[in-house]
């Protein structure tokens, strides 16, 4: 039998599932008749939660060397997904709050520190403790690592790493801005570079939705491990409070597209991390002005950091592809 058969029958399992009084009275036992009854032998199930981060409880099917997935709650109207959703969105104000995205790589205690500490703050204060707490977790020697070791591993940066290298150079000699305007389009490269299967008329806001759409499905297949599931658990509607992998995705969409790929004129940020405004007349006074800055540790670290994670974060954006 075909996957798309085996896709059919289950998607029948699952509209039988629907039309029962509650998804939650579903059992191992209801299941395994129904898939009987389409035809299919020797079919095993079992109840237990499925999702690395937030579980979701289910009844997992196997048959015929297939696996599904049967939730045992409703897409929406659960009190814990509801719960869950309303503190993801909430922490995502705040990391708008920051500029910024959720990032990966740094321990979840650490991230919910910073998080908790701009909650009941300014914007301004909200992204100096934001640069303050960057500057202890993304260490001089972590840059470099990230540098050396990772960026060459994902293939849409592996042409800017000695640019990278460079860079990194020229911010601890003096010329920060410039170093950092000097990235910005390479960033932009990167990202045309991921969806090189895109028209080249495609417009930023395209690009980064495809990337991104492309990226949370490849999460939402690894958080049902790659059985078959109801196509609207795999939404970011969905996994938003459920998988940190989705949240941060969804995140750093919100921050391309509302900052850094944001128009000049409609910029309503702080930190004037924004391709046009870096890559035009703004960006060369900042350059101009690395001669007359004195040196502040937080602020010194807080651009490059910003720059280095958004370019580890699209290496991360590429990945499924390079697999």
């Amino acid at each position: 039998m075909s996957s798309s058969d085996f896709d059919s029958k289950f998607e029948g399992i699952w509209r039988r599932a629907l039309n029962e009084p509650s998804l939650g009275a579903l059992t191992p036992e209801l299941v395994v008749k129904w898939t009987s009854d389409k035809g299919l032998a020797d079919p095993v199930a079992i109840a237990c939660g499925v999702g690395a981060f937030h579980p979701t409880p289910s009844i997992v099917l196997e048959v015929g060397g297939r696996k599904a997935c049967f939730p045992k709650s409703a897409v929406a109207g659960d009190e814990s997904w509801n719960t869950r959703r309303r503190a993801k969105d909430d922490e995502a104000l705040l990391w708008e709050k920051m500029e910024w995205f959720a990032p990966l790589w740094l321990p979840m205690g650490k991230l919910q520190e910073m998080v908790s500490a701009v909650r009941h703050c300014t914007k301004e204060r909200a992204i100096e403790l934001f640069d303050y707490h960057t500057s202890t977790l993304y260490t001089v020697a972590f840059k470099a690592v990230c540098i050396a070791q990772i960026m060459p591993r994902a293939r849409s940066l592996q042409e800017i790493v000695p640019l990278a290298r460079e860079a990194y150079l020229g911010v601890y000699s003096g010329y920060r801005a410039s170093s950092i305007a000097a990235l910005i389009p390479a960033i932009e490269g990167s990202l045309t570079r991921i969806v090189s299967d895109l028209d080249p008329s495609a417009t930023a806001p395209d690009k980064i939705d495809h990337a991104i759409n492309r990226a949370i499905r490849t999460a939402a297949d690894l958080h049902f491990e790659g059985m078959w599931v109801p196509n609207e658990y795999k939404t970011v509607d969905y996994l938003f409070g459920q998988d940190e992998r989705v949240f941060a995705f969804e995140t750093f969409r919100r921050w391309l597209k509302n900052f850094f790929f944001c128009n000049t004129a409609s910029y309503q940020g702080l930190t004037w991390l924004n391709r046009h405004n870096v890559c035009t007349r703004n960006g060369l006074l900042l350059a101009a002005a690395d001669q007359f800055q004195p040196f502040d540790s937080c602020t010194h670290y807080a651009g490059r950091n910003r720059v280095l994670v958004r370019r580890k974060s699209l290496g991360v954006i590429r990945a499924p592809r390079d697999e």
